[in-house]
């Protein structure tokens, strides 16, 4: 009971209590993936995993690969790449998912449950820096680190309206791709 007394007293415990109904609707999309639908996929595919050279891009960092889902993938990378504070980068979704389609991959996105494994990932993360800053005996460092990790991901926590934005955005272009063909 002593770490939720330390956590009352933390400064960024008013943005957790803010957010708080954000976070339980964004469990709601955490939903476990059937075993069928599961396959080989990086599940961190973020802009600083990606090295640009001459030759096009090169995917680093597969030290969390393992069985995921594509779509939730794709739904991951289009937030972690086209949104900044708030917003949709809608030209940049369709240039992504034109990039993935011209690629061979079929680029669609069925629904907000796409977003389960953004949702699941976000919310793991916040729990794991909360318990890392509640640790006592954590270094000194890694307990700021995570003071500051919080603080700035609870500022822009992802709200259902921002994957609503992208799923909009993502059939915009699915619809103009259609009308190409």
């Amino acid at each position: 009971m002593a770490r939720a007394a330390t956590a009352a007293d933390e400064d960024w415990a008013p943005l957790f209590r803010e957010n708080l109904q954000a976070m339980l609707d964004l469990a709601t999309l955490v939903k476990p993936l059937p075993e069928h639908e599961r396959i080989m996929c990086h599940l961190d595919v973020q802009p600083s995993n990606v090295l640009v050279d001459g030759a096009g891009l090169m995917l680093l960092d597969w030290d969390d690969a393992g069985p995921g889902n594509p779509e939730r993938e794709l739904a991951s990378v289009l937030y972690d790449w086209h949104v900044r504070d708030g917003v949709v980068d809608r030209a940049g979704v369709s240039r992504t998912l034109a990039a993935y389609r011209q690629a061979g991959v079929r680029a669609v996105l069925e629904g907000e449950h796409a977003f389960a494994m953004n949702a699941a990932t976000l919310l793991n993360y916040i729990a794991a820096q909360a318990r890392l800053r509640l640790d006592t005996d954590a270094e000194p460092m890694h307990r700021e680190t995570a003071r500051s990790e919080l603080t700035s991901v609870l500022a822009d926590l992802p709200s259902r309206r921002i994957y609503t934005d992208i799923l909009a955005a993502a059939s915009e272009e699915s619809t103009v791709a259609r009308h190409k063909e």
